[in-house]
């Protein structure tokens, strides 16, 4: 954001001097090459993150691809921030980069698809043919992510350039957005660069170690035994300890050979081996065995006279096992003080072929990897990332020899023609039930060596991305943290958490979203903490009962073994560590015996006698086994940072009791990744649920939150005086209810506005016409008086001036009579009159009103009445309704200058009310003047006041009735009157007369 408003203000100075990319062939060519420089630019920065990731990866010593964020590890967590940083640095980096090779120009002109493709395709050019060069010349760079990241910066490039003010005028919710999708957008471009480059240092580290390391495994035990002799023959002291060694009876002691097989090679480089010690009459006294159980040889006794070395392979059976192993024997020879040789006894040493004991396999249990990662030499600490991998070691016969996981590869057929063919090793796939495994195969004359790790699952890839998602949310955190403290530092306004809950507080639809949000995910991650817990406490349960189960089988195995032995002999020196081996490896499990408060056999002396492990007995089991006398106990023990289940139950050995433990280390292990891989899904599960819960949330916060919106600014505009404004409904619930009950609000409002406009235009109107009558009545009368006195004395004197005399007055008494009349009109639409209801024949009052026009008339000119004799009576009052039909009579007769009809009819509607309507077949009226017709003053006629139609609405109206006029241009007009019918007789009133109608 540094760079975003320097680059606007360019952007704007540049404005008149940008051009376009159309036009001549130079400026074409040297747009070209501005967005190819670019370009370059563009493919240097990403081809550089690409190469600091696969650094990243091969010397960190982490696992990179673990991007939970629990457990909790400073390195790890500050490697992956360290990678998510530089990523949307570069990302970003970008960006601009490609923002300033588009400043120059204007991309109007090249239309929507033209704008996006052209600068795009020169910008991702470079970088493809880089690709291209890196792939043709041997290389494996990762086409897809790269040209992803890529593509994705010019398309942000091209979408950005006019979102700047977007940004900066947006609202607190839409900055906090657009700074988490800046972080998120290129870590999820940073992961399959991630995945590329783990995938090809896996590659290069099986192909160059592990794989040679197996196949060289046989000439490495050799070398290793050869080195180990040579140790042991450089100590000064090894006939002393072999003469020293003290012989137990019905018991082999494991010190003094412990202590010489730690002074070899065979203990720094944990392989399956023993060492013995015999006296020099022949019997064994001392023998440690690692992970070595113990075997009868063909000769139980030592024989040997040789003071060399003597080495040589065997095969020896171990249960209905045989393997192949290398024995190294000699006597111990030292010269006396008469210089001849005297044997003080005899020593020999085995080293099994066991392919568990290389050193990027954990099948060694927990122990061995806690105590191997503190020994380590760093440039070994890279092996330990490889605890997914798998070895399977087949004779060229196709039958698995050794397999580090219980399920075995299937040996395909081509893969097995291919390894005949030919000594060089390859590449290869194999599936084993849902899993697609890479394996590398190498063979010798010896055997097929074939080492596999599993390929990423669609799962896997959703899981990890999720995982990329909180990452980025971390991120955003911290960024979110350094603003806040640096702006309470500088105290500079409000913070921008509060003008956030501001928002939120202020806004209905982001209330309505976040608590979608929060009612769609809060139920989710409660639920999945349930079943986490659930789950978790099960597996920790079953893991209680297989280690009692355990426990249980070891005591009864050791038991009936001891058994099997002669009963005399049957004592706590039966009990060795060679036996705890053998039970070990039935088990699966390792397993100790205390005698009281010490340690009597174990199944890894080694661990015991290096210090590793405490010798005493824990201070829970002893209490539980041997003070409580509990049959079985199981409970929790740690060393260093491993914690695991111990499960303990007596054992009888002899006449003693002794405490049998099995250390839970192996299943410990599991149902902590067990443990891992459930909370990877449920940090999945809980994105997805995050994500639909917020699509949902934004979807029905803006059903609901969009009509309020809408009745906001509508209401807002109302208020301002728009009462044409309405909204439009477009849901089918409450909302649409409340959008149809604002409309019919608004329109009462206008028509009641309009009402009022009309009431005061009437009021005006009327006063007016109060006004104009009173001025023109007053002079009329002397007018009139005048002219009949200047008439009088013009005949006494014997009309001197006549005619013309008489008729200038005659014309001034017409006009006043008119005047008089005009007077009287607007008297009459000035008064207020009140309604006096009674009930009226209808059939007599429209005769009444009729009468006066059958008589009169032109020829041309009919009036007649269509009204039935038994129409219903009506409620209303009779001068105010004989008024109102005169006008639209006399209206009607002017509109029929031709001649023509006038028609009344009376039509019984709806119950309760009577239509009476006046016909005429006059010229008619266009929509204009039908629209003006109840207009006071607005007349068609030139001599008209235009107060009829208005009087006649106003005196219908006062009576509670309707009035409607429709009509058509050269047919006629059809004036429609609703009365309301007479149900019972008033209470008091009469009818009035037509006399009244001036009232």
């Amino acid at each position: 954001m540094l760079a975003v408003d320097p680059l606007r203000r360019w952007r704007l100075a540049l404005r008149r001097r940008q051009e376009s990319p159309l036009g001549p062939l130079t400026r074409r060519l040297r747009f070209a090459a501005t967005q190819l420089a670019a370009g370059a630019v563009l493919a240097g920065l990403v081809t550089a993150l690409a190469y600091l990731v696969v650094d990243t990866v091969v010397h960190a010593r982490i696992d990179v691809m673990m991007l939970a964020l629990p457990p909790l590890q400073t390195s790890r967590l500050l490697v992956l921030l360290g990678l998510l940083g530089l990523s949307a640095a570069v990302f970003w980096g970008g960006v601009l980069v490609l923002q300033v090779a588009l400043l120059r120009w204007r991309l109007a002109g090249l239309g929507i698809v033209g704008r996006l493709l052209w600068p795009w395709v020169w910008w991702t050019l470079p970088l493809a043919g880089a690709l291209t060069v890196a792939w043709w010349r041997g290389a494996s760079p990762p086409f897809g992510a790269l040209l992803a990241m890529a593509a994705v910066v010019g398309m942000v490039c091209l979408l950005t350039t006019q979102r700047v003010a977007w940004f900066r005028h947006g609202t607190q919710g839409r900055r906090l957005l657009t700074l988490y999708g800046a972080l998120l957008l290129p870590a999820l471009l940073l992961y399959p660069l991630l995945l590329h480059a783990v995938d090809r240092a896996r590659r290069a580290l099986v192909a160059s170690r592990y794989a040679p390391q197996v196949v060289s495994h046989p000439r490495e035990l050799l070398a290793r035994l050869n080195a180990s002799l040579a140790q042991l023959d450089q100590l000064d002291a090894l006939p002393r300890v072999v003469a020293s060694a003290p012989r137990d009876v019905g018991r082999v002691p494991t010190d003094a050979a412990f202590r010489l097989w730690q002074q070899t090679d065979l203990a720094r480089a944990r392989l399956t081996s023993a060492v013995e010690i015999y006296a020099p009459d022949g019997p064994l006294v001392s023998r440690f065995g690692f992970n070595f159980p113990e075997y009868h040889a063909s000769v139980p006794l030592w024989r040997s006279a040789t003071c060399a070395w003597d080495v040589f392979g065997e095969a020896a059976v171990f249960g209905s096992e045989e393997r192949s192993m290398l024995h190294a024997e000699r006597a111990i020879c030292e010269t006396d003080a008469a210089g001849q040789l005297r044997v003080r006894g005899g020593i020999i040493l085995h080293v099994m072929l066991d392919y568990s004991s290389l050193p990027f396999l954990s099948t060694q249990g927990p122990y061995y990897d806690l105590f191997r990662t503190q020994d380590l030499e760093p440039e070994r600490r890279d092996q330990i990332s490889a605890r997914d991998l798998d070895l399977v070691v087949y004779g060229w016969g196709r039958s698995p020899i050794y397999s580090s996981n219980e399920r075995v590869w299937e040996l395909p057929p081509r893969v097995f023609d291919r390894a005949y063919r030919s000594r060089a090793s390859f590449w290869a796939t194999q599936q084993r039930g849902s899993l697609v495994y890479d394996i590398h195969v190498a063979n010798d004359r010896l055997s097929i060596y074939v080492v596999g790790f599993p390929r990423v699952t669609v799962v896997q890839h959703l899981v990890r991305l999720a995982e990329v998602a909180t990452l980025a949310a971390m991120a955003t955190i911290l960024l979110l943290l350094v603003n806040a403290v640096l702006h309470y530092v500088n105290r500079r306004g409000p913070q921008p958490a509060t003008l956030l809950v501001r928002e939120v507080r202020a806004s209905f639809t982001r209330k309505l979203f976040l608590a979608f949000v929060a009612t769609s995910v809060i139920p989710v991650l409660t639920l999945a903490f349930v079943v986490r817990t659930f789950v978790a406490s099960r597996l920790r349960a079953d893991v209680e009962a297989e280690a009692t189960r355990t426990a249980s089988v070891a005591q009864r195995v050791i038991e009936e073994a001891l058994a099997l032995q002669q009963p005399a002999l049957v004592s706590a020196t039966a009990l060795t560590d060679d036996v705890m081996v053998w039970i070990s490896r039935v088990i699966k499990q390792d397993v100790n015996i205390f005698d009281g408060p010490t340690l009597l056999a174990t199944s890894q002396r080694d661990l015991f006698a290096q210090g590793l492990l405490p010798e005493r007995t824990p201070d829970t089991v002893y209490r539980a086994i041997a003070l409580q006398r509990l049959p079985t106990f199981v409970g929790e023990d740690q060393i260093g940072g491993l914690q695991y289940l111990l499960a303990a139950t007596p054992i009888r050995v002899g006449a003693r009791e002794a405490i049998l433990t099995v250390p839970m280390t192996l299943r410990q292990r599991e149902i902590e990744e067990e443990i891992a891989d459930l909370d990877r899904s449920v940090n999945l599960g809980a994105i997805v649920f995050i994500l639909l819960g917020s699509a949902l949330g934004y979807s029905m916060a803006g059903r609901i939150g969009d009509p309020v919106q809408r009745l906001t600014r509508a209401s807002r505009r109302i208020a301002a005086g728009d009462l044409d404004q309405r909204v439009v409904a477009r849901t089918a619930d409450e909302l649409q209810r409340l959008v149809e009950a604002f409309n019919s609000m608004a329109e009462e409002l206008s028509r009641q506005r309009e009402q009022l406009q009309r009431t005061n235009r009437l009021e005006a109107w009327a006063e007016m016409a109060r006004q104009v009558a009173h001025d023109i009545k007053n002079p009329l009368t002397p007018i009139q008086l005048s002219a009949e006195h200047l008439r009088r004395v013009h005949r006494d004197r014997g009309e001197p001036l006549a005619p013309v005399l008489d008729a200038c007055v005659d014309t001034i008494l017409t006009q006043v009579r008119m005047l008089r009349q005009i007077s009287s009109e607007f008297a009459s639409f000035a008064s207020s009159p009140t309604a006096r209801l009674t009930r009226v024949a209808l059939p007599v009052l429209v005769d009444e009103v009729l009468a006066g026009y059958r008589i009169g008339l032109p020829s041309n000119v009919a009036v007649q009445s269509e009204v039935p004799d038994d129409s219903p009576d009506v409620w209303i009052d009779r001068a105010l309704l004989g008024r109102a039909m005169i006008n639209i009579i006399e209206n009607a007769l002017h509109a029929m200058p031709a001649g023509g009809t006038v028609t009344v009819q009376a039509l019984l509607r709806e119950h309760g009310w009577v239509r009476v309507s006046l016909a005429d077949t006059g010229v008619g009226m266009d929509d204009a003047a039908l629209a003006r017709l109840f207009e006071p003053y607005f007349s068609t006629k030139a001599a008209g006041t235009g107060l009829g139609l208005s009087i006649a609405k106003r005196n219908v109206e006062l009576m509670g009735g309707r009035i409607d006029v429709q009509s058509r241009k050269g047919v006629g007009t059809v004036v429609s009157l609703d009365l309301p019918t007479a149900i019972e007789e008033p209470a008091a009133g009469g009818p009035g007369g037509l006399a009244d109608s001036d009232s």
